[in-house]
């Protein structure tokens, strides 16, 4: 993942898998496989996000954020990382993703998901 995104000179990169479920943040791509939108709980797609971003450089970060604060671009009153891609979309950056098969992912996101992970982690004898 993390060295695809360094490889193909992205600025930023997510790492997703095919969902629709509102629950996770999404991406749409172009034909070239590039970031076009990027949306917090709003299935735009089928790419949802891992939780897993990658941003080339540290200033495009706090610029991303910093713009997403100004423009109140909350869901909910709540802030998310995957949105703040938009303003670097907005800005010509190039964002592409990384896809992983979706039994590959485990969410860690609440107690039960992490006991599944620990569970599989056992049974392959790690």
């Amino acid at each position: 993942g993390l060295n695809d995104f360094r490889d193909r000179n992205l600025d930023g990169g997510i790492i997703v898998f095919r969902d629709v479920h509102p629950r996770w943040s999404f991406i749409k791509v172009n034909q070239e496989g590039f970031a076009i939108e990027c949306a917090e709980k709003r299935p735009i797609s089928n790419l949802a996000t891992t939780g897993l971003y990658y941003f080339k450089k540290g200033s495009d970060f706090v610029f991303a954020v910093t713009s997403m604060l100004k423009k109140s671009a909350s869901v909910d009153g709540n802030y998310y990382i995957c949105p703040a891609y938009n303003e670097m979309i907005l800005g010509q950056k190039k964002i592409g993703v990384y896809e992983v098969p979706k039994q590959a992912y485990v969410t860690l996101a609440h107690p039960g998901s992490v006991r599944v992970y620990e569970e599989k982690l056992i049974a392959r004898g790690e």
